[in-house]
């Protein structure tokens, strides 16, 4: 993995984590952060207490001081989603890992 992918598994944690603490009820509970590296892209997920909506990508003023999270990863990460279970919401991402030239691996995305 390139630094500058490093540079963004971190960030976009960084935004993950800033985003359940503050719009989940996690503002006061736990979050989790699980990091799933293998052959082909880093994971991560973030788990929260959950909150009444699901993460929302939307418009943000240019001006504005925050809101920017989600935009910040659906730009820089390869997918996104997120999922419930029993304990709350998590919100995932994976970037791919660069592999060497000439490695043939097959490895589908959406952008």
């Amino acid at each position: 993995m390139s630094a500058d992918q490093a540079h963004v598994v971190v960030l976009l944690t960084s935004e993950l984590v800033t985003n359940a603490l503050t719009h989940s009820k996690s503002r006061h509970g736990e979050v989790t952060v699980l990091l799933q590296v293998s052959q082909y892209c880093v994971r991560v997920d973030v788990m929260d207490d959950g909150s009444a909506g699901g993460p929302v990508l939307g418009p943000t003023r240019v001006d504005a001081e925050n809101g920017r999270g989600l935009v910040l990863v659906d730009q820089l990460a390869h997918r996104w989603g997120d999922y419930f279970e029993a304990s709350g919401r998590a919100v995932w991402f994976e970037v791919e890992r660069q592999l060497p030239a000439g490695n043939g691996a097959i490895f589908e995305h959406a952008s």
